[in-house]
């Protein structure tokens, strides 16, 4: 008898989520005593991120060493499929948020939007390529967003204008007291849910989004926007309201669980600052003092971030403060680096 031939893998498009586990190697040689603890930290941490995935619509995860990849198939259906896509952002915010104010643990990585195959064992692809190099590009502990998902969020339509117009008759007649059919009224009531995850996709675009400079936009991981969504999650949110409101002028509200983990996350931070720019040695040895710098510069990118969350939500009290203190040894190796970087720039330019 012939063999049957194999099924081959079909490739589907996916939202990509790629997380990769900073200072993994480093503490190894630094802290070889404390590796039992670190590695309860990162099995800790994992299992809440097992959990946070399986809640998430549709999420199936592959975990390997240092990196974590999350994806979701993208929906043919629309509404579905936004919704998807909206479990994922907050999913990864959670577990990124999580790493850091429970265990310490910055991830840096990507999400964008790209083909899969995928079967039990394994996962290839260009969307897989794709995403481990945007993880390359962020350098700082950030999660990069491709303008592929934006552009998902940006034009996410749930409703026409005539649905709208119908909306605003049917509306009416109750404002007015006039009595619709039982259809007309579970119409409206769909087209108000259409609505309420368009205003979603909207809220969590300005929320969970931040452009960072030119073509980079990152995931603001340090707020739980469950707590701003609620409202649009139940019957606050009138027909007025959802098709009025103006989300690039949305206030930021903070809520006393935002201002707990912004005090943590200041604790977090200022404890890398501390560990990288302590002081020299007198006779230093200069690839580790190139490496320290380099670390450094990781943690003061994160504090930029913290603060700029903190002007975002009007709370100046948790702002770092401040450059890391340097010493003396520390600031003329602060200098010969830079000096070297721009030498070597000049050289290339030549």
């Amino acid at each position: 008898m012939e063999k049957k031939e194999k099924k081959q893998c079909e490739l589907k498009e996916y939202y990509i989520a790629y997380l990769d586990l900073l200072g993994y190697k480093e503490f190894f040689k630094e802290f070889p005593e404390l590796v039992p603890q670190f590695y309860n930290d990162i099995k800790n941490a994992v299992n809440y991120a097992k959990k946070t995935i399986k809640n998430t619509s549709k999420a199936n995860y592959r975990l390997f060493s240092d990196n974590i990849v999350i994806f979701v198939e993208v929906q043919e259906d629309k509404d579905s499929d936004i919704c998807n896509l909206m479990s994922l952002l907050l999913s990864i915010a959670s577990i990124q948020r999580k790493f850091i104010l429970n265990h310490n643990l910055f991830l840096r990585g990507g999400i964008t939007i790209g083909n899969l195959c995928v079967e039990k064992d394994f996962i290839f692809g260009q969307g897989i390529i794709d995403v481990v190099e945007m993880e390359k590009e962020a350098k700082f502990p950030r999660v990069l967003i491709s303008e592929k998902i934006t552009d998902v969020l940006e034009n996410y339509s749930p409703v026409n204008h005539e649905e709208i117009k119908q909306a605003k008759d049917l509306q009416k007649k109750l404002e007015d007291q006039v009595e619709i059919s039982k259809i007309d009224e579970s119409t409206l009531k769909l087209i108000l849910v259409k609505m309420k995850i368009g205003a979603l996709a909207k809220y969590y675009q300005y929320y969970l989004i931040i452009n960072w400079g030119k073509n980079t936009q990152i995931l603001n991981y340090v707020d739980n926007l469950d707590e701003h969504s609620f409202s649009l999650k139940n019957d606050v949110f009138t027909l007025e309201k959802l098709l009025n409101e103006d989300y690039e002028k949305i206030e930021f509200l903070s809520n006393k669980m935002l201002e707990k983990d912004l005090e943590k996350h200041c604790e977090k931070v200022r404890g890398k600052l501390k560990q990288y720019a302590g002081k020299a040695n007198i006779n230093p040895n200069m690839k580790l003092e190139e490496e320290r710098e380099k670390i450094l510069k990781k943690y003061i990118w994160v504090s930029l971030y913290h603060n700029f969350v903190c002007d975002m939500y009007n709370l100046p009290k948790y702002k770092i403060g401040g450059a890391p203190q340097l010493d003396e040894i520390s600031l003329k190796l602060h200098y010969y680096f830079t000096n070297k970087k721009l030498y070597s720039l000049k050289s290339q330019k030549r």
